[in-house]
């Protein structure tokens, strides 16, 4: 310690060989982050995600009359029982956007969530994404004998809907909050 002060002092490099035990570096491996920048294939987002997600089988649905294609990108993890996801909506061109009322638009889509988890509202409120609308839904719902929470973000922009979800399991939220949180607050635009 005293070559350390010596050589601080001086303006000299000390001569210290530096070391670290093995199972620090392993411990410094499995520390290195999972998390990385997953840029949509179509170049209009970009989000932070625990590894390379998997594109989710093409879902068509209907919004009002119209047809639409849903196109997700998920990972799981922690034994399958976190999920991040993020979806996307192209909305038809027959659809006249500017007829639809965007609150009432996002409150639709989250009621859906809702009814189809059959989870209880915990909050809900509305968020903005540059300046385009968006709704922040989290819920409670039980599958099995365990309960999850999931935090939804919903945005409307120009003729796309995105989706933003977490869904991680009540005993260990606590314990993830800020990955979420940090997950759900990545989600940027492409300008292109």
């Amino acid at each position: 310690m005293t070559e350390l002060i010596l050589a601080f002092l001086l303006g000299t490099r000390p001569n210290v060989q530096p070391t670290i035990a093995s199972e620090t570096l392993e411990v410094l491996e499995l520390a290195q982050s999972v998390w990385q920048l997953f840029a949509s294939p179509q170049g209009d987002f970009e989000i932070l995600m625990p590894g390379v997600p998997s594109l989710t089988p093409v879902v068509t649905t209907t919004v009002g009359n119209l047809p639409v294609s849903i196109e997700g990108f998920v990972i799981q993890r922690y034994d399958n029982t976190v999920q991040y996801l993020v979806t996307r909506i192209d909305l038809p061109e027959e659809l006249n956007t500017e007829e639809v009322e965007p609150d009432r638009l996002l409150a639709a889509m989250q009621n859906q969530i809702v009814q189809q988890t059959g989870g209880q509202v915990l909050q809900e409120g509305t968020v903005m994404l540059d300046n385009y609308p968006g709704r922040e839904l989290k819920l409670e719902t039980l599958e099995g004998d365990r309960t999850y929470v999931i935090t939804n973000r919903l945005y409307w922009v120009d003729r796309k809907l995105y989706q933003i979800s977490v869904t991680v399991p009540q005993d260990i939220e606590p314990s993830l909050a800020g990955s979420s949180a940090g997950f759900l607050d990545s989600f940027k635009l492409v300008q292109r």
